[in-house]
C-alpha cells in the first residue's frame, strides 16, 4: 500500500484498522467490531488491504503447520529408535553359517489332512 512512497504510510492507518475490526478472530469467535458494539460492521474495505492480511495469515499458517510437521517427524522417529532398542535387547543375534556347513532344518509347520469316508 505505501511501497511507492513510505513516507506516506500513516494516511492509510484507518482503513487498515478497520479491516482488523471487521475480521473474524477466533479466540473470540467474533469480529472485534461486534464484540465491542454488539452489531456487523457495515464497511467499504479497501480489498487490497484485506487480502495483503489473508496472504500474511496464509503464509504463517503455512509455516506453522511445516514446522509441525517436522516436530511430528522427529518425534516418531525418536519413538521408533527408541522401540527399535527395546526389541532389540530380547532378540537373539542370527547365526551366521558357512559355506558347506550341515544345517538341520525343522520344519515348523504342520499339515493336517481330513479323510474322506
Amino acid at each position: 500500500m505505501s511501497e511507492d512512497d513510505p513516507t506516506k504510510w500513516f494516511k492509510h492507518v484507518p482503513s487498515l484498522q478497520e479491516v482488523l475490526n471487521s475480521t473474524f478472530q477466533r479466540s473470540i469467535n467474533t469480529t472485534p467490531f461486534e464484540l465491542l458494539f454488539g452489531t456487523q460492521i457495515n464497511n467499504k474495505t479497501d480489498l487490497r488491504i484485506q487480502q495483503l492480511i489473508d496472504e500474511q495469515l496464509q503464509l504463517e499458517f503455512n509455516e506453522n503447520r511445516e514446522l509441525l510437521r517436522k516436530a511430528a517427524k522427529t518425534q516418531i522417529l525418536k519413538v521408533q529408535n527408541e522401540n527399535k532398542k527395546s526389541y532389540n535387547l530380547r532378540r537373539n543375534s542370527p547365526y551366521l553359517y558357512s559355506v558347506k556347513d550341515l544345517v538341520a532344518i525343522k520344519n515348523a509347520t504342520r499339515t493336517w489332512t481330513k479323510t474322506l469316508q
